[in-house]
Parts: structure tokens; C-alpha cells; sequence
């Protein structure tokens, strides 16, 4: 009988999503404000500071933010300079 061993370096099939008890992310995996796309039970897809997943037993996964559309990177910039 043959024996495999299977290294995965994301979840499969998981679409992106990281299981929160395999990972949490790092600063690196942030927007500039610390949030990342996570994953809610009940609520579903939410943006949340990083910091959140640990305590928050809803929670289950989570990935980095997309990149914003081409020429929107400053224009979010601005309108948060605006609304102070």
C-alpha cells in the first residue's frame, strides 16, 4: 500500500478563503487602516479590522481586501480628508 502526504499552501477549494484557525492575518495581509474581508456566520461577507477575528467566535475565515479599481487608490484619499 502507498502512503501520500498532501502539503497545502491554501485551503482547496476554499476560494480565497483562509480558516482563521489555520492563519490569522498579519499586517502585511492589511489594508492601510488593518481590515480584511472575513467571513461571518450569520452576516456573511463583512470588512473588519484584523484584530477582530481573534475574539469574534462568528468569524470562520477570512482573505485580504481586493486591490481597489484602477485610479480609485487616491480618490478614497480624498473623500475621507472631506468628510473629517
Amino acid at each position: 500500500m502507498k502512503t501520500f502526504k498532501y502539503t497545502f499552501t491554501k485551503e482547496p477549494d476554499a476560494g480565497g478563503w483562509i480558516n482563521k484557525h489555520r492563519r490569522l492575518p498579519r499586517p502585511e495581509d492589511t489594508d492601510d487602516r488593518g481590515c480584511v474581508l472575513v467571513w461571518h456566520v450569520y452576516q456573511g461577507c463583512m470588512v473588519q479590522g484584523r484584530h477582530n477575528l481573534i475574539n469574534n467566535g462568528m468569524i470562520t475565515h477570512w482573505q485580504p481586501l481586493p486591490k481597489p479599481p484602477a485610479g480609485m487608490a487616491d480618490a478614497t484619499v480624498g473623500a475621507r480628508k472631506k468628510w473629517r
